[in-house]
């Protein structure tokens, strides 16, 4: 256990100097490595430090398994800090002064049209993701993935994170004169609808995307930075208040399991009485204790040495499924095509390995596990299932695509790389607590409404390349 505790150890040392560097700056805590280090220390360093230092947690798990997971973990957030902190590319910085003048004209002469669209990918996304909700219960699939209508719903859902950066950048331009009650009530109704459903579902992620879709674009244009002790406050108040225990007593207390379209009928005395009974040291106490409980590091623990005893890395072919389940519809194109595209019939995913392997009497008496539906790997331990040791140079190459967004975004004030990089900020959480794999259909995507659709609109209105 000795090696245990100093890979945990390096973990706190490597998460320090990453916190060091992004505190040097302001503007940094907007950046990848930090946002990259703040969701594991939320979501699963808590669940590490149970499994390292309480033996009652760790009593069917060997040394050995767990420092796999802990070696991952120490490589992927090290190699995403050193990827980030890399030069850019000379290619990429030059002409940065006529490219900033271009950009500032360009979004000046179609603030209103970029307005409009905004409008319509919010309506759109926000809508559909609306009707998903009460859909995701009954149209799962065994793993906890999506199918039926709701995987076409989930898909144009996104386009609401889209469509709120849009209304963000673009409502700056267009201040000279005044909103519209109509565009005012366009504006406002999103928020509130997305303020509607956290209180209904009570899902820390809903109300994240929401606080990224609003101050990473006023910093982008106003230059304003949410003052660090605020922050910090926040986040140990989030830590306190918001974390698993707490999420799970208030969703008990609400009578509505969800469904945001039975919002009137939540018992609210009864979430206001469990928020307001909340005893902070028995909290502190539950996050950091797991005993006999599921939770996503040890899910991601028994994953990997699921994957390491089989041998069943995916070498790139859960990266694919991954883009065909979130692209390829089996509603419109049929299962049989779906099936052959995604090579799900040739190949069986890592994922689905450990799926019938710890839900085998084997794992339930050796580990005293159970497989439940919806399991959550990480993303260290899906990257590992995917190449080794080296799925790291994932958190890398995403690290590289949001230093060359933020320096597009920041540098020559380049409203696509904006919408882009608030985007793509927004699937970091699920990135880092679901699976590495969710970043990549978000990095498509974003070239499809985002790129491809403003690009063109920017050739067609205001002729700059």
């Amino acid at each position: 256990m000795i090696l245990t505790e100093i890979l945990f150890l390096m973990i706190i040392f490597i998460s320090s100097g990453i916190l060091f560097w992004s505190f040097k700056k302001k503007e940094r805590l907007y950046e990848y490595p930090f946002f990259n280090l703040l969701t594991f220390a939320i979501y699963l360093l808590p669940q590490a430090y149970d499994i390292v230092y309480n033996p009652t947690t760790i009593q069917n798990l060997t040394p050995e398994m767990i420092d796999r997971f802990l070696v991952m973990v120490c490589l992927c957030l090290l190699t995403a800090w050193i990827a980030y902190t890399r030069t850019i590319p000379r290619k990429i910085t030059k002409n940065s002064a006529q490219n900033k003048l271009k950009n500032e004209k360009l979004t000046t002469e179609n603030a209103n049209l970029f307005f409009k669209i905004a409008i319509i990918y919010t309506y759109i996304g926000l809508f559909s993701f609306l009707l998903s909700i009460p859909l995701s219960g009954t149209n799962e699939l065994s793993g906890g993935g999506r199918t039926g209508i709701t995987t076409i719903l989930f898909f144009f859902g996104q386009l609401q994170y889209i469509g709120l950066v849009l209304l963000f950048l673009t409502v700056e331009h267009i201040e000279k004169r005044k909103l519209s009650l109509i565009e005012k009530l366009a504006f406002i109704l999103p928020i509130a609808l997305n303020s509607i459903v956290f209180l209904s579902t009570f899902k820390r992620s809903y109300l994240i995307n929401l606080f990224i879709s609003i101050s990473i674009p006023k910093f982008f244009v106003k230059r304003y930075v949410v003052p660090r002790k605020i922050l910090i406050i926040s986040v140990l108040i989030a830590f306190l208040l918001f974390s698993g225990p707490v999420v799970r007593t208030v969703r008990v207390a609400n009578n509505i399991r969800g469904d945001w379209t039975k919002f009137y009928e939540a018992d609210y005395s009864a979430i206001w009485e469990a928020v307001s009974n909340i005893d902070i040291n028995e909290n502190v106490n539950k996050t950091f204790e797991s005993e006999n409980k599921v939770n996503e590091v040890k899910n991601a623990i028994l994953y990997m040495e699921s994957v390491s005893t089989t041998e069943s890395y995916t070498l790139g072919l859960g990266a694919w499924q991954t883009i065909i389940n979130r692209f390829i519809p089996a509603q419109l194109l049929g299962d049989d095509f779906k099936n052959w595209i995604s090579l799900s019939d040739t190949s069986l995913s890592s994922f689905e390995q450990f799926r019938d392997l710890c839900s085998s009497p084997l794992f339930r008496d050796v580990f005293k596990y159970n497989c439940v539906r919806g399991v959550v790997l990480t993303g260290f331990s899906t990257a590992y299932a995917e190449f080794w040791y080296f799925g790291c140079l994932f958190f890398a190459l995403y690290a590289h695509i949001f230093k060359i967004l933020w320096y597009k975004s920041v540098v020559e004030n380049n409203i696509i790389s904006q919408t882009i990089y608030v985007y793509l900020f927004t699937n970091i959480i699920p990135s880092v607590t679901h699976s590495v794999l969710n970043m990549i259909p978000s990095l498509i995507f974003s070239y499809l409404f985002i790129y491809l659709c403003l690009t063109k609109i920017k050739l067609k209105k205001s002729k700059l390349v």
